[in-house]
Parts: C-alpha cells; sequence; structure tokens
C-alpha cells in the first residue's frame, strides 16, 4: 500500500496571497536538488519579477545555499524560511503556484523515495515540477499533474517551471488532475480500509485454521 494523505486536511482553498511563489519543501541535503532549483531559478526569475521562490527546510547545506543565492545574486527573489510547522507548511502549500522540488541521487548514492509532500501538494490541487527520480515518477505523473526532468538538469527545470507559472489554465489543469489521482490512489481512508480488510481477512484464516486442528 502506498503512502497516504489525509486529504480532508491537505484540501484546495480559495487564493488568498497576494504574493505569486513557488514553494520548495525539503530539507537542506543534498538529494532534495536544492541548488539545482536556485540555479533553475537564476535563470528565469527576471521573466517572473512578481513571483518568489520560498523554500522551507534547513539541514547541513544551509550555509552552502545562502553562498549560492549570493553567487547567483538571487538572495532578494529568494525567501529560505526555515523549519516550520506542519499546519505552516499547508498553508503555503495551499496558497503556492507550483510546487517545485528536484530530488536527485546524492554523491554518497542516498535517494528518494516516494516524498508525501508530493502527493500532500497534489492534494492540494498545485500542480508539481519535480524529476524522474526514485519514487517520484509513482506519485507525478507527467504532463497531467506536473512536469519531470531529468535530475540535476536546471535548464530543464527552469523551462519546466517558467511553463506552468506563464499558463494558468495549465496550472489549474494540473492541479484538478493532481487533486483527482491523490483521491483515488493515495486517500488516507480508502488505503486505511484496504488495509484494515487484509487484517480481518488474515485474521479469520488464522480463526479457521485453528477450529480445524482443535478438532
Amino acid at each position: 500500500l502506498p503512502i497516504c494523505v489525509d486529504v480532508a486536511r491537505f484540501c484546495p482553498v480559495p487564493r488568498n496571497s497576494q504574493q505569486r511563489y513557488i514553494l520548495c519543501v525539503g530539507r537542506h541535503t543534498p538529494k532534495k536538488g536544492l541548488a539545482t532549483l536556485l540555479k533553475a531559478w537564476a535563470r528565469i526569475e527576471k521573466q517572473c519579477p512578481d513571483v518568489k521562490l520560498i523554500q522551507i527546510g534547513a539541514g547541513p547545506q544551509t550555509a552552502e545555499l545562502v553562498q549560492l543565492l549570493a553567487d547567483l545574486s538571487i538572495a532578494d527573489r529568494v525567501e529560505l524560511m526555515g523549519s516550520k510547522s506542519s499546519e505552516e507548511v499547508r498553508s503555503y502549500m495551499q496558497q503556492a503556484e507550483v510546487f517545485a522540488l528536484p530530488s536527485q541521487t546524492a554523491p554518497n548514492g542516498d535517494s528518494e523515495a516516494l516524498g508525501i509532500v508530493f502527493n500532500e501538494a497534489s492534494a492540494c490541487s498545485i500542480p508539481i515540477v519535480s524529476t524522474r527520480h526514485g519514487g517520484i515518477p509513482e506519485a507525478v505523473m507527467h504532463g497531467d499533474t506536473g512536469l519531470l526532468v531529468s535530475e540535476g538538469d536546471d535548464a530543464a527545470l527552469a523551462d519546466a517551471l517558467a511553463t506552468l507559472l506563464g499558463n494558468a489554465d495549465l496550472r489549474a489543469q494540473m492541479g484538478r488532475r493532481g487533486r483527482e489521482f491523490v483521491l483515488e490512489s493515495f486517500d488516507i481512508a480508502k488505503q486505511t480500509a484496504i488495509l484494515e480488510s487484509f487484517y480481518s481477512d488474515a485474521i479469520a484464516k488464522h480463526t479457521a485454521q485453528a477450529l480445524r486442528q482443535s478438532k
């Protein structure tokens, strides 16, 4: 059974944010591909003067990312917010234009599984930009609920971000489909019921076997 989402809690809400932004949520570690995201944003940020990149998370790579912001001259277009509570993350997610997390294989071989954050963003009807890495293609359907590029490719990532930021209809379409996809496959209530049915079947078979053996 897949990792699941509380779709009543992670859900679309009316857009009330005055600030357009891309949201990224992830620890500051090599496998999250945050340096690639910053390089991608540096390629297109001048095309999107009314958009910011907001990143929620912290970790051992923070100082390196802060230096990269300075090197790329985009520190005023990116907000590193540090760690936030689950409630705060959800609120930021519900108001985002695009969710982006370009995970990649780290130098030590560490890689992403099926990150729950992708399902949470889709449940909020937010289109996703990410990579063909680990279990991500199981959570993000390329061309349907988001756009996937090769890991480490900041040029392709920039193109994908620009495509979504420049097309409100496409964002809305992919967001709606993302919500539908999560309701179909990653709804915690549905998957819990399936899990409970497995336990019920196992108990019934065990009980029947015990009765036969006792005769």
